[in-house]
């Protein structure tokens, strides 16, 4: 007879066994736990992905800042209120709370209108409803091609943007379905001073313009994200190791564009356009020796003013009017309504219109044709019979009768005869490279959008008529900013006398690179002869100013007054009977100058467009009369606040005005 185990014996027995068996099944879960993180099946890493989500960390835009570091442009986080119909329905059909309800809390909390609230709820919520039962429909009989309904709507905004005490009562009065919202929203904090050249940007590229625009990638930094895996109802559970990236805003835009300058600028070009009665104007200060933008001004104002009668050619000969008025005062400054809307959508015309620059164009073919033929220095120029000539068949001649003229006084006269007379010495070939090299026919490329090209016509184009008129500024076009780059050629010293450098809107040294790209239009012997000759040309404008003498600063400038050419937009367009290439008694009156004369630091230009018919009756329409005294004003107002000490230069010219006046 066997003796039966003992509870004792029984124990030792099967504990160890158990301990063995949990040992395998907790190495058979290790494994596969280890095979799963490893290699993982198919099936399984579809169950995974589709229980991952990734949450994007947006990035503020960066700050543009003047180039002493005065906002422009900022980004700020601001907060919204929107509600999730799916929510609200949900608690409208438990009876918690009613549409009237949820629409006047709203409207309490937000200051929005409580019908328009209403009104939207209902609306969502009856889409919601149509949404679903189609949704529902499609799971017994789908849809064909495929095609998939349409989901809930679960986003509806209401209202603006909260200020910090609506923000608080949102926060404080919890209701269903309503959630709070942050996006970060743009400040143009430099005002409509600035806003032309900052610009905006929206989704739609037609409400994109200026820095904003043309540099959106530097601004918009790189944003973060957070990738994580979620339950069946979507809360999240964890965030794996690596899973997380940081964004990295991108650093402050420094402009060149200094804000007290672009103040100044504004202010003179508004008073010399309101002073002629003229229908707009611009100004550009840039500093000659880096490119800089400094200030960049553009004004438009009402006048009364006609459309050009121009002859529809599709009519028959008989039935074109024989009596048009030629001398009435049309209209050839585009209108820019969008900015009385927004100025920040407003054009540049100072970089996008471009115009036939007249005299201001005469410094650069006297430095060409210098530079081509330096025996010009020489010569003699004799007077033409009665003040006028004919050269290549065009009639020629100038403002007043001059008698014999030297070289240089051909540029202080602003001769038409003599420049086209010294033009005949070099050929077209010669003479377009050279004003190519100003940057004439190419774009400024200070970058912002649609910067005009200009015109200067192709060797085929180029004739005999053609060669005599771009000698004094017509059959060339060019924008404010492409002559006032081009002038820099002559307020550069030393070896960078003679070239034009490249145009910039970055701050030098802050933002940006630093390289300067500058390219050679003529030789520094011919830019510093042509800068000696203008020296003159100023004293003539600072003895119309005596009333505002004496100036701080010498200034070296030409002035320039050109007729406006009759652009056609349409192809039937024709010219009425008697009407010229140009419009009558219509003028684009320009000046642009640099100073000090021996250490330049700025160029100015000011271009004011259309001086009105009782400006012109007195005989002040010139560029010297409308546009120059603004230059010497914003010259003497900024080279102060640069910290430019007055110059020898200017102390002894007052002095010899003051002198001359007394006498």
């Amino acid at each position: 007879m066997t003796a039966e185990r003992t509870p004792t014996a029984r124990v030792q027995w099967v504990a160890p066994m158990l301990g063995m068996a949990c040992s395998v099944m907790l190495v058979v879960i290790l494994g596969r736990v280890l095979v799963l993180q490893i290699a993982p099946q198919e099936r399984i890493v579809a169950v995974l992905d589709a229980r991952e989500r990734e949450h994007t960390i947006g990035v503020p835009r960066a700050d543009v800042l003047d180039r002493r570091g005065r906002p422009v442009a900022i980004s700020r986080y601001v907060h919204r209120v929107f509600f999730d119909p799916v929510e609200v329905a949900a608690q409208v059909e438990k009876e918690r709370i009613s549409v009237e309800e949820l629409a006047a809390a709203m409207a309490w909390m937000t200051g929005e209108d409580d019908f328009d609230i209403d009104r939207r709820i209902q609306v969502a919520l009856g889409e919601n409803a149509e949404r679903a039962r189609a949704i529902v429909a499609a799971r017994v009989s789908p849809l064909p091609g495929g095609e998939e309904p349409k989901p809930l709507i679960r986003y509806v905004r209401i209202g603006g943007h909260l200020d910090d005490h609506r923000l608080a009562i949102v926060r404080a009065h919890k209701l269903p379905g309503i959630h709070l919202e942050r996006e970060a929203v743009r400040d143009r904090v430099g005002g409509e001073l600035i806003a032309p050249i900052v610009g905006k940007v929206g989704s739609d590229p037609k409400f994109s313009e200026g820095i904003e625009r043309m540099m959106r990638e530097r601004l918009e930094g790189e944003p973060g994200a957070i990738r994580y895996t979620h339950d069946a109802k979507g809360r999240p559970l964890w965030i794996a190791q690596g899973a997380a990236t940081p964004p990295e805003p991108a650093a402050p835009l420094y402009l060149s564009v200094d804000l007290e300058i672009q103040r100044i600028a504004t202010e003179q070009l508004t008073r010399a356009v309101e002073d002629a009665d003229a229908a707009g104007g611009m100004a550009i200060v840039l500093d000659p020796a880096t490119g800089e933008v400094l200030a960049m001004v553009d004004v438009l104002r009402e006048v009364e003013s006609v459309p050009y009668p121009w002859v529809d050619s599709r009519k028959p000969r008989e039935e074109w009017p024989r009596d048009a008025d030629l001398f009435q005062r049309f209209q050839f400054v585009r209108p820019d309504p969008v900015r009385e809307q927004d100025p920040s959508l407003a054009r540049n015309r100072v970089v996008e219109d471009a115009y036939e620059p007249g005299s201001t164009f005469k410094a650069f073919t006297w430095a060409a044709l210098t530079d081509a033929d330096p025996e010009l220095i020489d010569e003699v120029f004799e007077p033409a019979p009665g003040g006028v000539t004919f050269i290549n068949g065009r009639r020629l001649s100038d403002v007043r009768a001059n008698g014999e003229q030297t070289w240089p006084e051909v540029l202080v006269n602003s001769s038409n005869i003599g420049l086209a007379t010294a033009a005949q010495r070099v050929t077209p070939e010669t003479f377009r490279a050279a004003l190519a090299r100003f940057g004439i026919g190419q774009p400024p490329r200070v970058g912002l959008p649609d910067e005009a090209h200009g015109t200067l016509r192709s060797l085929r184009q180029w004739n005999d008529y053609t060669h005599v008129s771009i000698a004094f500024g017509q059959e060339v076009t060019a924008s404010v900013a492409q002559i006032a780059r081009g002038f820099c050629a002559f307020a550069r010293n030393g070896s960078e006398a003679g070239t034009v450098p490249a145009l910039r809107l970055n701050a030098v040294g802050v933002a940006g690179a630093d390289g300067f790209v500058a390219q050679r239009a003529v030789s520094p012997e011919a830019a510093m002869m042509t800068r000696d000759v203008m020296v003159d040309i100023v004293k003539k404008l600072d003895d119309r100013m005596r009333n505002e003498q004496p100036f701080a600063y010498s200034m070296f400038g030409k002035s320039g007054t050109a007729q406006v050419a009759v652009e056609r937009q349409e192809s039937w367009q024709r010219r009425p009977p008697g009407a010229r290439g140009y419009l009558e008694r219509q003028y684009v009156s320009s000046f642009v100058a640099a100073a000090p004369v021996n250490e330049p630091r700025v160029v100015v230009m000011v271009s004011i467009e259309d001086p009105g018919p009782e400006t012109i009756r007195r005989n002040q329409f010139y560029g010297s009369s409308v546009a120059g005294p603004a230059v010497r004003r914003i010259v003497e107002g900024t080279l102060p606040y640069l910290g430019i000490d007055p110059d020898a230069l200017a102390a002894d010219a007052s002095s010899t005005s003051a002198l001359a006046n007394a006498r």
